[in-house]
């Protein structure tokens, strides 16, 4: 804090010579300016007052950028959806994220030898396990199981270790890694995203260090890092950093085409906006404003988020609300039965579920059309 002050004091005192200097060259009151800045007082000048203004546009800090703040009771459409079942998988691993890359439903497995399994959306019956644990070209030594990325072509984006992995699915079904990229020095267990140029994680988690900033970001053009945004203040009380790490666990997604990324927060029914992917614009609160207090308990709020290029999709406890790019609400859907994890086709307006069947020891995938999807403008 106190080195953030002596530079603010810093800024402030170049802007106030700055200034003073313009003000002199327009006066001509000026002698020990050289003769070449003299012979070009204008372009000085203004070269001076474009200097201010980056100062000034530096010296803001994030807390002096406007946040907007809402609070959301209710959605403005509620739709209670029957699912259609496809098809039962007895014995399987447990199953964890979901996502559609072209016309192929991956579902990761991260306790089993062969981490994916591989649907084909045109018939679900059709599946196989795919990719293989070790420390091949192909082969994957530790996939982190919150970050997977479908591109285009049927290829993917995950991380494994510390690197980013470009991922194909090739004709004979098995996995081809088309590229490696590395990340972060550490490996970032606790979330990690691409937004663009920028690979983003959290700060200061099982690191060993402390820090004010939620997040840290790797510009790989640049080679810049930095960390950005405050942690909420939800709790009373003294906490490690591990501690609040946890407490303040979130799930991050991007939307490349609008240059935002939105943190959704696991044990809080509240996330935020980002515009350019780090500079936070918006905070939600769903039901009511959050107080400080002391947390004795954490209760599970938000799980998987999907996004799509219009939609949001993110599970709250055992529905899911759907939120445009902008942050409003957009419609709250409730399932027949309880949601494991889900994938949203958002071409054919089709959300593919895994069910968990304890009574007959087996998982079900059921498909549910939605009411709302990325070729519908408004909610019917």
């Amino acid at each position: 804090m106190i080195l953030l002050k002596m530079y603010g004091l810093l800024f402030h005192v170049m802007v106030a010579i700055l200034l003073k200097l313009s003000s002199l060259l327009i006066k001509d009151r000026v002698q020990v300016i050289p003769v070449l800045f003299m012979q070009n007082k204008r372009k000085t000048i203004i070269g001076l007052q474009a200097l201010i203004v980056v100062l000034l546009y530096c010296s803001c800090s994030d807390k002096d950028r406007k946040v907007e703040t809402v609070i959301i009771k209710d959605f403005p459409a509620e739709y209670r959806l029957d699912g259609t079942l496809v098809s039962s998988m007895d014995s399987l691993p447990i199953m964890g994220q979901m996502f559609i890359t072209g016309r192929k439903l991956v579902v990761h497995q991260p306790r089993s030898k062969r981490p994916f399994r591989i649907y084909d959306l045109n018939n679900l019956n059709q599946n196989y396990e795919a990719g293989f644990i070790g420390h091949g070209a192909n082969e994957f030594s530790f996939i982190s199981s919150n970050y997977f990325a479908p591109q285009s072509d049927e290829t993917f984006l995950l991380l494994d270790n510390y690197r980013l992995k470009h991922v194909s699915i090739r004709p004979d079904s098995s996995l081809e890694t088309l590229s490696t990229q590395t990340t972060f020095d550490l490996i970032p267990v606790n979330g990690f995203v691409k937004c663009g140029d920028l690979f983003i994680a959290y700060a200061d988690c099982a690191t060993g260090t402390e820090g004010d900033m939620e997040f840290r970001s790797l510009d790989k053009k640049n080679k810049r890092e930095q960390r950005f945004s405050r942690y909420p203040e939800f709790h009373l009380g003294d906490i490690g950093q591990d501690e609040r790490c946890q407490l303040y666990y979130k799930r991050c997604v991007c939307n490349e085409r609008k240059n935002r990324m939105a943190a959704f927060y696991s044990y809080f029914p509240y996330f935020r906006l980002y515009d350019d992917y780090t500079k936070l614009s918006k905070e939600v609160y769903f039901g009511e404003r959050l107080r400080a207090s002391v947390i004795s308990k954490k209760t599970s709020y938000y799980g998987n988020i999907y996004a799509t290029e219009k939609y949001i999709y993110a599970f709250f406890k055992t529905d899911i609300q759907v939120w445009n790019w902008e942050a409003e609400p957009v419609a709250l859907l409730h399932f027949d039965r309880r949601v494991l994890t889900f994938a949203v086709d958002a071409e054919k307006g089709i959300l593919y579920a895994l069910v968990s069947d304890k009574e007959f020891d087996c998982y079900r995938f059921y498909t549910y059309r939605l009411p709302v999807s990325d070729f519908v403008q408004d909610v019917r």
